[in-house]
């Protein structure tokens, strides 16, 4: 059983507990896989995020590759080496580590460690953050997972490259696009204008997907420390994504009628029939 901390009211896991855990849901060297994640979720982590980064790291490999959101939303400058990732603290802390490199995209920009790194990130500037030729895309399509640790489907970005390769009819236009292109300062400290192309939109409805994926068989589940996970391939998820807005374009979208983006989308596709 794990210790816990009593100041805290969280179990405490180590970085070795960590990695055991990634490995009992059969991850290993040279996988490739894209995690979503809540530090808190995990229990008192002893070392912080330091020690998950670490232990992603220690099961995946220098042959493997580790990828993480480093989302910012930036709409008027992002610098690609100084703008904090605003998805999470292992997010912020995977991206400064040495050897991690960030795409360069101003709102949807990935971190990576690993074999594919330079590959994954090749030109995600010029193209839809989320669109079906994005780093996660790339990823899922050499095989790579999408793990969720401690967070659900809504935190799910992937299910956003399926909506672009289903190419429903809302895709990138339930949300105002900026006139004017963000000023990205590259690493070399060179400035580039980068335009923002079809921004994903709301991903409140994003649980719809699960049902479905265990019906398939295609989800694996299991724990890293406290926190719940849930490992897919990427690929699998996608499929999923697209066979059911084939079926139902409006299946993602969430029903709060306060939501902007889930109403446009239905004016769109209202105006579609």
């Amino acid at each position: 059983m794990a210790r816990v901390e009593h100041l805290h009211r969280r179990p405490i896991v180590t970085q070795e507990r960590i990695a055991a855990d990634l490995r009992k849901l059969g991850l290993g060297a040279g996988d490739r896989v894209f995690f979503h994640s809540s530090l808190r979720s995990i229990g008192y982590v002893e070392g912080g995020a330091e020690a998950v980064v670490r232990a992603f790291q220690e099961v995946f490999g220098p042959t493997g590759t580790v990828m993480v959101p480093t989302f910012a939303w930036e709409y008027r400058r992002f610098e690609v080496l100084r703008t904090p990732s605003q998805v999470g603290r292992i997010t912020e802390v995977f991206r400064r580590q040495p050897g991690v490199l960030r795409s360069w995209h101003p709102t949807h920009s990935v971190s990576v460690w690993g074999a594919d790194a330079a590959e994954l990130i090749e030109g995600h500037h010029l193209m839809p953050g989320l669109g079906p030729d994005s780093p996660p895309a790339r990823l899922a399509g050499l095989g790579g997972y999408v793990l969720l640790l401690g967070v659900g489907h809504n935190r799910n970005s992937t299910i956003h490259v399926g909506e672009a390769c289903a190419n429903v009819p809302y895709w990138g236009r339930t949300w105002p696009v900026p006139k004017d292109p963000v000023v990205v300062v590259l690493p070399g400290g060179e400035i580039i204008d980068v335009p923002l192309l079809h921004p994903p939109g709301c991903s409140a409805g994003f649980d719809a997907v699960g049902p479905v994926l265990e019906a398939r068989g295609v989800v694996r589940k299991g724990f890293v420390g406290a926190a719940p996970v849930q490992l897919m391939r990427g690929q699998d998820l996608i499929d999923v994504v697209v066979d059911m807005l084939r079926e139902n374009p409006a299946a993602l979208l969430c029903s709060n009628p306060a939501c902007a983006s889930c109403r446009r989308a239905r004016e769109i596709l209202a105006a579609r029939t």
